[in-house]
C-alpha cells in the first residue's frame, strides 16, 4: 500500500525530484537504522542465527518496509528481492521470538525467519513455487516443505483473496500506464483505436419528450438513443425502434397527440447500461471497462474540456470482437 500511495502520489513529477526524495527518506532512516542500506544479506544471516532480539526485528522490520517501499513507489530502478527476502527474515523472526514466550518448546526463530522469507517472496511476487524451492535450496531440508507450502500458500492466499492484490511488479507497471499483457488479442486492440469501428448513428435525449420532437430525431434515422438522466448514477441506451414502435402505438385520435409528452424511461423498450469512454482510447480500454463495469456497450465522448459532453458514437463487445477476429 505505501509503494501505491508513493507512486500514485509523485507519478508526474520529475525524475530528480523523485529521486532526491528518495535518497532523503533512505538517508534519513539509514542515519539511525544504516542495516537499511543495501540488501542487507549479513543481517539476514544475523536473523537467521538467532543474534538480533525482538526489539531490533521489529524495528528493523518496520525501517527496511518503510524505506524500500518509498523507494520503489517513487520509481528507484531497485531490486525488490534482496529487500523482500531481509523484511520476510525479520518478521518471521519476530513472530518466532514472539511464539516462544508462549510455548517454549516450538522451534527457534531462525527457522521462523526462513519460513518468513519464503512467505515473503510468495505474498509480494505471486510466485509460491519459486519460493517454496527458494526455501528447499536454503534449507536443504526436505523436512521444511510442510511448514513451508502452509507459510507460502497462506501468504499467497491471504495477498490475492482477503486484500485483492496481486505482483508488485504488475501494480507498479498498471499505476504508471503500462499494460504487461502481452498475449495476441491485447497486442491487436492496444493498437486500435475506439474512433476507428464505433457507430455514429446515436442521438442523446433528455428522458422527457413529446411525440413531434421524437418524430423529428426518428427522421435522422439513428440506431440508437442515449438517455441523459440527471437523477440516475449512469446513462442507458435504447434503441431507436423501440421509441419509434411506441410512437406507432399512441392513439391518433387523442386530442393534443403531437405536444403528448412521454417519459423514455418508462415506455417498453429495451434499455442497457452503458458507461462513458473517451475517443482517444483503445479497444483494449474499451474492453477492460466493460469488464470492469459489466457492461455491453459503451457511448464515446471528447476527450477534454466542453468535448466530454459531445456523443460521437457507441461501440459494443461485438465491436471489439470482429475487429480482434478481422
Amino acid at each position: 500500500q505505501i509503494t501505491m500511495f508513493t507512486s500514485s502520489l509523485f507519478i508526474n513529477q520529475a525524475i530528480w525530484i523523485r529521486t532526491l526524495l528518495a535518497g532523503l527518506i533512505t538517508g534519513l532512516i539509514a542515519m539511525l537504522i544504516p542495516e537499511v542500506m543495501g540488501t542487507g544479506y549479513d543481517t539476514v544471516n544475523h536473523v537467521l542465527f538467532a543474534e538480533i532480539g525482538l526489539a531490533g526485528v521489529i524495528v528493523l522490520s518496520i525501517a527496511k518496509l518503510l524505506a524500500t517501499s518509498t523507494a520503489i513507489g517513487l520509481g528507484i530502478p531497485a531490486g525488490l528481492i534482496g529487500p523482500t527476502l531481509f523484511i520476510g527474515a525479520v518478521a518471521g523472526s519476530a513472530f518466532g521470538l514472539l511464539a516462544a514466550d508462549f510455548a517454549p518448546g516450538i522451534a527457534g526463530a531462525g527457522f521462523y525467519a526462513m519460513l518468513g522469507m519464503a512467505a515473503m517472496m510468495a505474498a509480494t511476487l505471486q510466485a509460491p513455487l519459486a519460493a517454496l524451492i527458494y526455501l528447499l535450496e536454503l534449507t536443504s531440508n526436505q523436512a521444511v516443505i510442510l511448514p513451508g507450502m502452509t507459510a507460502v500458500i497462506t501468504a499467497s492466499l491471504v495477498t490475492r483473496v482477503v486484500f485483492g492484490k496481486s505482483s508488485i511488479y504488475r501494480h507498479l507497471m498498471l499505476a504508471r500506464g503500462l499494460d504487461y499483457r502481452n498475449t495476441p488479442m491485447s497486442k491487436a486492440l492496444r493498437r486500435i483505436g475506439v474512433a476507428s469501428v464505433m457507430q455514429r448513428d446515436v442521438v442523446q435525449l433528455s428522458r422527457k419528450i413529446n411525440k413531434r420532437e421524437a418524430e423529428n430525431i426518428l427522421k435522422q434515422e439513428p440506431r440508437w438513443i442515449l438517455l441523459n438522466d440527471p437523477e440516475q448514477a449512469n446513462n442507458c441506451l435504447l434503441p431507436a425502434t423501440d421509441m419509434a414502435r411506441y410512437l406507432n402505438d399512441l392513439d391518433p385520435t387523442q386530442p393534443h397527440i403531437d405536444s403528448h409528452e412521454f417519459d423514455l424511461i418508462m415506455i417498453p423498450a429495451k434499455r442497457l447500461d452503458t458507461v462513458a469512454i473517451p475517443i482517444i482510447a483503445t479497444l483494449q480500454e474499451a474492453h477492460e471497462i466493460m469488464q470492469s463495469n459489466d457492461c455491453e456497450i459503451l457511448y464515446v465522448t471528447g476527450a477534454h474540456g466542453n468535448a466530454k459532453k459531445r456523443i460521437y458514437g457507441i461501440i459494443t463487445r461485438e465491436h471489439i470482437d470482429s475487429s480482434y477476429q478481422f
